[in-house]
């Protein structure tokens, strides 16, 4: 089973070298950060995370000119984010997840022979679930607007370094209130 997995990822990585010889202006990226969370109890106590759960996001875009493009990605967690259950009533721990899909315009300017600043303002489809919280628990979907900001190290013509901060919006269910922001460090493919 593992040379069968270890072939479809030689052959998608043979398959994206001829994609990426193929079209000259298009990127991919990953990047990870720290996740953390908060929830407010019944009580109105705002209550942080006890475990430790990576934030990751993966994003393709277009360059619509040396300026700007067009970006879109899903932003997502390594695990649920967990919450003390005791703090909230609860038998067991409350657990969370949070999630986007984004597609933004990406405006960029160069400061330097190997760096550029970047911005991006788009729309965002967030999710977040908490579950195990009784009369607490919720899942939200809404779509609202995303802006971030980044810097991206040119390694070479074809492979950056990046580091970004990004809003996804706040999403709001009565008095309760969910904020994604992420700090995230990354690497980005151009093609």
């Amino acid at each position: 089973m593992q040379k069968i997995v270890h072939a479809a990822a030689f052959i998608a990585i043979l398959c994206g070298a001829g994609a990426a010889q193929a079209q000259e202006n298009g990127y991919i990226g990953l990047a990870f950060g720290p996740s953390k969370g908060s929830v407010t109890n019944a009580d109105g106590e705002r209550i942080s995370q006890k475990n430790d759960v990576v934030a990751f996001k993966g994003y393709a875009g277009y360059a619509l000119n040396p300026h700007f493009a067009i970006e879109g990605g899903y932003a997502g967690t390594t695990g649920k984010l967990r919450f003390d259950g005791a703090r909230f009533g609860a038998a067991d721990d409350p657990r969370a997840d949070m999630s986007a899909y984004y597609v933004a315009l990406r405006g960029k300017v160069a400061v330097g022979a190997s760096v550029d600043l970047f911005a991006k303002l788009g729309v965002a489809r967030n999710r977040f679930e908490l579950t195990g919280a009784g009369e607490r628990d919720f899942d939200v979907t809404a779509t609202k607007p995303m802006v971030g900001v980044g810097a991206a190290w040119r390694v070479t013509d074809r492979v950056a370094l990046t580091a970004e901060l990004e809003h996804y919006g706040r999403v709001r269910e009565g008095s309760r209130r969910f904020v994604q922001n992420r700090a995230q460090i990354g690497v980005q493919f151009g093609f």
